[in-house]
């Protein structure tokens, strides 16, 4: 079955109030979305009442008394007004602080990752960087190579070597300037990966995918510099929930364009091509990739490239998001990790 794009479910507003209304209970947003609603009814009524008053006012002939009630009637509204804003900034920003919609453990568990991630990914480039020097796989002679002990040494004093598992420890424990070049091309495709955990983390911004990717070692830094992980302003499941629908139907206009060039084989290629066309004419020419060029117009290299890098987001944004919601244990974005690196092969297929 060829993917779709995740379809939302549009309520209408009156529905969407009452659904608000149930929720409040246990539903800090929607209580927001209560107060809001309240807020505007009691603003219209009032406006109206203060439009009456100042026409009766105006009515009479006494200009300067309407104009000092309007002024009245304007500014204590408007200080309470000031003062919830405030007030709900304030609460926002200190809900950010203490993260209490994400469980501390499924927080530090999520950081745990993105630190290992971070350490194999500064292993990898200095892999590349030795391979300059050392092009025949070899570490230099005459000289002290001193990666892999700071990796291990770091990783060991912040309690995470214990129970690590094969495909990471080998990795680590190999000594520098021997990683063949599958095993390097193999971490550095986890790039987005460390992306996305950034992203979620609150520690960087995700870039678009209809931007090149722009991968810095300033990110895993970032990670593993890190001296207060549990404050850290993790991001909630709903607040990833609109990236992964993106994301999805992003990977899903690819997929479909790789099939019906032939470059992916599909048991059902003709409603791969039917969905082909329904795609192209629900997003029409609005969404464009690499500058001014659209999907259908790139190049197979480029949107190979492309399908996978969102394959990959695609992958992680679900994982994450069914660990956040509570459906899955944290363990299972471990096993995503585990799983990517347990075959040592190319690049994965789009299929």
């Amino acid at each position: 079955m060829a993917p779709r794009p995740n379809q939302r479910l549009r309520l209408p507003t009156g529905q969407l109030h009452w659904v608000a209304l149930r929720r409040s209970p246990k539903d800090q947003r929607a209580r927001r979305q209560l107060r809001r609603v309240v807020f505007l009814i009691v603003w219209v009524a009032y406006a109206a009442v203060v439009a009456i008053l100042i026409f009766h006012s105006a009515a009479q002939g006494s200009l300067l008394p309407a104009l000092g009630q309007m002024a009245l009637y304007v500014a204590l509204p408007g200080g309470v007004t000031l003062y919830a804003a405030w007030s709900e900034r304030r609460d926002i920003r200190l809900a950010e602080e203490s993260s209490s919609t994400v469980p501390m453990q499924v927080k530090l568990a999520i950081y745990r990752e993105a630190y290992l991630l971070a350490t194999l990914l500064e292993r990898a480039s200095s892999e590349r960087a030795l391979e300059k020097v050392a092009p025949s796989n070899e570490a230099p002679l005459n000289s002290e190579i001193w990666t892999h002990r700071v990796h291990i040494d770091r990783l060991r004093d912040g309690g995470m070597m214990e129970g690590i598992e094969p495909q990471f420890a080998d990795l680590l424990l190999t000594p520098d300037g021997r990683w063949v070049e599958r095993q390097t091309r193999q971490v550095e495709q986890m790039w987005e990966f460390l992306a996305v955990l950034g992203w979620v983390l609150g520690l960087s911004e995700l870039r678009p995918l209809t931007l090149p990717p722009e991968y810095t070692m300033s990110l895993a830094t970032r990670i593993v510099e890190n001296r207060e992980p549990g404050r850290l302003p993790v991001l909630a499941s709903w607040d990833i929930r609109p990236e992964r629908d993106q994301t999805d139907a992003f990977f899903a206009l690819c997929w479909v364009e790789l099939v019906a060039r032939g470059d992916v084989r599909s048991e059902n290629p003709e409603e791969v091509l039917k969905i082909h066309d329904e795609l192209q004419t629900e997003w029409n020419t609005g969404d464009y990739l690499m500058e001014v060029r659209a999907i259908s117009e790139l190049p197979g290299d480029i949107l190979n490239r492309t399908a996978h890098r969102a394959r990959r987001r695609a992958e992680i944004l679900r994982q994450l998001v069914e660990i956040l919601s509570g459906e899955q244990p944290a363990a299972e974005l471990h096993r995503l990790l585990i799983n990517f690196l347990s075959p040592v092969t190319d690049e994965p297929s789009a299929s």
